[in-house]
């Protein structure tokens, strides 16, 4: 039996924030609206980009502002 313990499980419901730099398929953008069905992004050239969120499911996607990615931890301890 191994037990997960949970870090964050927010960080994998809202993979970002407002303001996070983002990469999208190794396009750098950053989040500048969220809403339930879509996200406003701006890229690097100024220009805008919205993209439906059920869109972003299957896109790689690196979020450059937070440092912990890990959304669970398994310790060696905890495996039994």
């Amino acid at each position: 039996m191994v037990k997960i313990h949970i870090v964050q499980l927010s960080r994998l419901r809202q993979p970002f924030n407002v303001g996070d730099e983002v990469a999208i398929e190794e396009v750098k953008m950053y989040v500048k609206k969220l809403k339930l069905t879509e996200t406003l992004f701006s890229r690097m050239d100024k220009q805008y980009q919205r993209l439906s969120n059920f869109g972003l499911y299957d896109k790689l996607l690196k979020n450059n502002s937070r440092r912990e990615l890990p959304a669970w931890k398994i310790d060696d301890n905890d495996i039994v």
